[in-house]
């Protein structure tokens, strides 16, 4: 994706979103400590690479004036992920050879090729963060668009799927490949729960603007309301009117005339929230959402990101807790109370990462991300 960028390598778009190479250069810098510090206990990683590529150790808005030029960064990318590669290779070949001689002491690591599995899915989350910049990009390089079909409101889509009433066990149910924060599986106890059969689309959230969603403060509740004030908020993050007020949509391709029917995205938990209470509704629990997907009620789903309504939790089995892992701050900084769950996949999101455990997770006024939302109705 760099490659294809060489000029805005180094440009912040957004004051949220670190400039797209960094996001390599954390990635690859991220591999080789897993794989030479930590797997092959090598204390070899250059510490000014790490200085640039630890997000705690590089501030956010300097991280584009730190960078390597385009050619020195891939470069060393790519010879970097070749040699990590064969060090994982000999590392297997090792283990397999101490194995046939019953004299394996496999690192925890590398059980169930858990190492492998965290690094892939490392790289698909800030594959899609990367995807999110390229929308910023296109978003500030818009200019001069007209909309041949406006987009018309509707009505709020009423048809539902039930989840019937029961109990669920939700959460990771392997022990190699999710995160930490999907263990332990643990049961709910729910009642029939109506799922909207789709995400609130294009149109439905026009009908929203158009009936004075975004100026009706009992909709948004107060954290909303201050700040959709503070930054005069009045659409989706992703939305521009033309020079007749036509609303038209951006992504990475650039302008688009919006499809009344396709998810609404580029909305935070607020807007979320506001849109559910405006049509009589509420944001699932993920719980509930998991329980449906697994299931298969829950149709429509992977275009965009859903917010639920709970905030992000260490969860708590019958047995055991949350327990931490491969360290201590990959979950427990975010356990806070002020970040809430997403579920489900976006366009851009990576087959590796989208299982029903998998929990995405944002601070509440958030909205570059890919999300919209899917309604329930009591």
């Amino acid at each position: 994706m760099c490659e294809q960028y060489p000029d805005d390598l180094n440009s912040q778009f957004h004051p949220d979103l670190s400039p797209l190479g960094w996001h390599l250069g954390h990635c690859v810098y991220t591999e080789t400590y897993w794989v030479k510090e930590q797997l092959l206990c090598d204390p070899s990683p250059d510490q000014e690479l790490r200085s640039h590529y630890v997000p705690e150790l590089a501030k956010k808005l300097d991280r584009g004036k730190i960078l390597p030029d385009h050619f020195e960064l891939c470069k060393w990318a790519s010879e970097s992920q070749l040699e990590n590669l064969e060090l994982l290779i000999k590392y297997q070949d090792r283990h397999y050879q101490n194995r046939k001689h019953q004299n394996s002491n496999k690192h925890e690591l590398m059980r169930h090729q858990f190492l492998v599995h965290f690094l892939t899915q490392h790289y698909a989350q800030h594959f899609e963060t990367m995807h999110m910049v390229l929308v910023q990009r296109a978003l500030k390089n818009t200019v001069n668009f007209f909309v041949q079909q406006p987009l018309a409101s509707s009505d709020i889509n009423t048809s539902t799927i039930v989840l019937n009433s029961g109990d669920y066990t939700v959460g990771a149910q392997t022990d190699f490949l999710p995160y930490d924060n999907e263990y332990p599986p643990h049961e709910f106890r729910t009642g029939d729960i109506q799922f909207s059969d789709k995400p609130v689309s294009n149109s439905e959230f026009l009908l929203f603007m158009e009936e004075s969603g975004y100026q009706t403060q009992e909709y948004w509740g107060q954290q909303g309301w201050q700040w959709k004030e503070k930054y005069n908020i009045s659409c989706p993050e992703y939305w521009l009117q033309d020079s007749q007020q036509n609303w038209f949509g951006v992504d990475i391709e650039g302008p688009h005339e919006l499809d009344p029917e396709f998810p609404v995205w580029g909305l935070n938990y607020f807007e979320a929230l506001a849109v559910a209470n405006w049509a009589g509704g509420r944001l699932p629990h993920e719980s509930e959402w998991e329980a449906a997907k697994q299931h298969d009620f829950l149709k429509n789903t992977g275009q965009v990101w859903e917010w639920c309504q709970n905030s992000f939790h260490p969860y708590q089995g019958s047995t055991q807790g949350f327990r931490a892992f491969p360290y201590d701050s990959y979950s427990i900084p975010y356990f806070d109370g002020s970040h809430f769950v997403m579920k489900g996949a976006s366009r851009y999101t990576q087959e590796v990462i989208q299982r029903s455990s998998f929990r995405n997770y944002y601070q509440a006024d958030k909205r570059y991300q890919f999300a919209g939302c899917r309604l329930v109705f009591e």
